[in-house]
């Protein structure tokens, strides 16, 4: 069953559209209905229903007064379930962050290694350099080299020597 008034006629007459229904076709149980104006619904709220006969009356206001306890009984279960949502969410997200974060640990630390592996390699060819350098001069005291060699180390040239 549609019931069809504007919302003019509800403010009007200061009584509910559906009062020229009987009683026993008034039971309404929420708190608010959809009052058709053309082809879009409006909600509007009607906290408070009118409804003459007596001993009905009563039962009726019971289960308005439950299902309004329930309906925000209902709300904050809502609320609580859309925080605990955003906190497992939120959760997630910073479990996905620490696993990132544990992600460039472990690649720094590679990075580490291998730098330092560099380094043990560079102080190591500079160790072999200053071997293979003093191992050179230890030789050249032992057996020296040709005087024409060493003429032409020092920018000589051979018979210039036999000149002088």
């Amino acid at each position: 069953m549609s019931i069809s008034a504007t919302k003019a006629d509800c403010r009007v007459s200061r009584q509910p559209a559906w009062s020229w229904l009987p009683s026993n076709l008034a039971t309404i149980i929420g708190c608010y209905i959809k009052v058709q104006q053309g082809r879009e619904p409006i909600d509007v709220d009607f906290c408070s229903i009118a409804i003459d006969g007596g001993l009905e009356n009563d039962i009726l206001q019971q289960r308005l007064h439950i299902v309004l306890k329930q309906r925000e009984q209902l709300q904050h279960m809502e609320i609580g379930l859309r925080a605990q949502e955003q906190l497992h969410k939120r959760g997630q997200q910073i479990h996905e962050l620490e696993r990132k974060i544990e992600e460039k640990e472990r690649e720094l630390n590679a990075i580490r290694l291998d730098n330092e592996d560099a380094w043990a390699k560079e102080d190591l060819l500079r160790e072999q350099s200053k071997e293979l350098q003093s191992y050179r001069r230890k030789s050249r005291r032992r057996n020296p080299p040709p005087v024409s060699e060493a003429l032409d180390q020092a920018g000589c040239k051979s018979r210039d020597v036999h000149e002088w």
